[in-house]
């Protein structure tokens, strides 16, 4: 087999890993139904187990070469499931990241693989765009999701609505503007 068809290969199935760890697509629908006009209050509370999985998560994709993810998928996927079940949204999961200052430098070396960073970021998609189209309770939960992590409440807010508009025609990477600004500010 050649060589670039080799690394192609390689590709396709860590892309196919890591779009299948931390899926929050079908999370709002699993969980507890909202009546129009109602605004489910963002949360930083996750218990411990979760608190873990997402650390085990981001520290491996962190630490480990993008052909030796293709051997822990099994893993991180199960952790991934754990993680959809009890995390009751992408903030909060974006907060359990960033609130670590370890977490948030992981975060930094896995921006440093644009196929790692690429697909974490377009994972966020679907429900970050979920949150976005509800406007009035997404602008209320990203300033109580600034405010927990110290940041610019009003910049954050702007960086998020600006991501969320340019997602509603179907860009998946319209939030890694926001998590880029989220590295900036917590991985020191």
């Amino acid at each position: 087999m050649g060589k670039f068809l080799k690394i192609f290969l390689s590709i396709v199935v860590f892309g196919v890993i890591i779009l299948g760890i931390v899926d929050y697509s079908g999370l709002f629908d699993v969980k507890e139904k909202l009546r129009p006009g109602e605004c489910k209050a963002y949360t930083t509370k996750i218990d411990a187990q979760s608190q873990k999985n997402i650390s085990e998560i981001i520290t491996t994709m962190a630490n480990t070469s993008t052909v030796g993810l293709a051997f822990k998928a099994g893993h991180l996927r199960k952790l991934g499931d754990e993680v959809d079940r009890k995390v009751p949204s992408p903030l909060t999961f974006l907060h359990a990241i960033f609130s670590r200052p370890e977490l948030a430098k992981a975060m930094k070396k896995v921006k440093e693989s644009s196929m790692k960073y690429n697909n974490f970021c377009e994972g966020l998609y679907p429900n970050m765009q979920k949150g976005y189209k509800s406007k009035g309770c997404f602008k209320k939960n990203v300033y109580a999701f600034a405010k927990s992590l110290r940041l610019n409440q009003e910049k954050t807010y702007t960086i998020a609505e600006t991501c969320g508009s340019h997602g509603e025609d179907g860009n998946k990477d319209a939030f890694k503007p926001f998590v880029d600004y989220l590295i900036e500010q917590k991985a020191h």
